[in-house]
């Protein structure tokens, strides 16, 4: 729900409460007015019936006003509520009945008045003032809308310039001004706020590139020294074994240094030139190139693809997406497995046979994760497929059902018919 929806919200709940209670006084307050009013009138009808009394005439007209002498030896008046018949229908009645000494007797005069008629009329103003309340209501809301609409756009302008801010294109933060304080208090501190994000970026960007540069030296150093050393006729078997657990790790290491480097770079948005990519073709040399190993393990392969099939995209960063994937379905297959590739329309769908997972097939893009117990993967093959997808906006979907891993990679943005 957004701002001005939670304001509305709260408007049209408050106006309806308030509705409500306002008709429920409204409804007694002019009730008791009427009521009053009609109180008065009697007592003038009483007072006139007393006069025409005095002189002598007859005021028996039934039922607005009756007179009669009684036995009694005090004055006293009562207002009540009576229903009295009227024909064959019966009729509610405000009554006001006086006992009143005339000319040394004592009558009692009986002054009557529809109810009927005066709540019609009484329901009518009711009616037509809550009706012209409810529409100042529903004019009010309109215009509460309008007003919010207007306040809350500086807001709403400097929430689009942040949404479309990046910190790794190194911009400038520019927000809209305003003539309300607290918006300019807001935007002082986002302001801020943005170019201390920045400054600590630029500093973590250029401390993970130097720092992935001063690796790779030693460790290729190292590794070179290793395999001198490993030509050495003066080397038992145990030395030997120990200098080539050594050499691979330091292989692995490095690959760990470019795959952090790669990933890096693509968490950075650096600029990486694009060129026009035939799909197909580069899906037949990673599958040439990875032949070997799939005899090995005696995997099933079968491979669907379209003559052509041409993308917008960086050779490199295309040939280490397909060739990751790729590897992943290989290294996490089972023996005597079965991998598919298909080619078709948009998509780019690899399936494979693989052991039931320990958790969500999701987590299979989390940096560093291996579900698998493998000791030569480096758990980023998987993550950075996932940041060159995010680059050129592919849609990546993973799932595993029936022992089956699919993943599915949908080149909808850059590709070229």
């Amino acid at each position: 729900m957004n701002l001005i929806t939670k304001i509305s919200t709260y408007f049209i709940i408050s106006s309806i409460l308030l509705f409500i209670l306002i008709s429920i006084g409204l409804s007694f307050f002019i009730n008791e007015v009427f009521r009053d009013e009609i109180d008065e009138q009697l007592v003038s009808i009483s007072y006139k019936a007393e006069l025409q009394i005095k002189k002598g005439k007859d005021v028996n007209f039934y039922p607005i006003v009756q007179a009669k002498k009684i036995n009694y030896k005090s004055e006293k008046e009562k207002f009540s509520d009576v229903v009295l018949n009227i024909g064959d229908e019966t009729e509610l009645f405000r009554e006001y009945k006086t006992i009143k000494r005339i000319n040394n007797n004592y009558y009692e005069i009986c002054a009557r008045n529809s109810i009927v008629d005066s709540k019609d009329f009484l329901f009518s103003i009711l009616f037509i003032t809550l009706f012209a309340f409810l529409v100042f209501l529903i004019i009010l809301y309109f215009i509460n809308k309008y007003l919010s609409k207007t306040i809350l756009s500086d807001f709403y302008t400097s929430l689009s310039t942040l949404e479309n801010f990046s910190l790794q294109d190194n911009s400038e933060l520019k927000l809209s001004k305003s003539n309300i304080l607290e918006f300019r208090q807001l935007n002082s501190s986002l302001l801020y706020l943005a170019e201390k994000a920045k400054k600590e970026y630029r500093l973590l960007k250029e401390f993970s590139e130097e720092t992935n540069h001063e690796f790779q030296t030693p460790i290729a150093v190292i590794k070179s020294k290793l395999e001198l050393l490993l030509q050495s006729n003066n080397l038992n078997s145990e030395e030997l074994n120990n200098l080539g657990v050594s050499i691979n790790n330091l292989s692995k290491l490095e690959k760990l240094n470019k795959a952090i480097l790669l990933l890096n770079k693509l968490n950075h948005r650096e600029l990486f030139v694009s060129e026009t990519i035939n799909i197909v073709d580069e899906l037949k040399k990673i599958i040439d190139e990875f032949s070997e190993l799939i005899s090995l393990r005696a995997i099933e392969l079968t491979v669907l693809l379209p003559e052509n099939f041409y993308i917008k995209a960086n050779h490199s960063l295309i040939n280490i997406l397909l060739s990751n994937l790729l590897s992943n379905s290989l290294k996490h297959n089972v023996k005597n497995g079965i991998i598919n590739i298909k080619l078709d329309e948009n998509k780019l769908i690899i399936t494979n046979t693989a052991e039931q997972p320990k958790i969500d097939p999701e987590l299979f893009f989390t940096r560093f994760y291996k579900d698998y117990s493998d000791s030569e993967s480096l758990g980023l093959g998987l993550t950075i497929a996932q940041k060159i997808c995010e680059l050129y906006k592919f849609l990546i979907i993973n799932s595993f059902e029936n022992n089956t891993y699919t993943i599915i990679i949908e080149f909808t943005i850059n590709k070229i018919e």
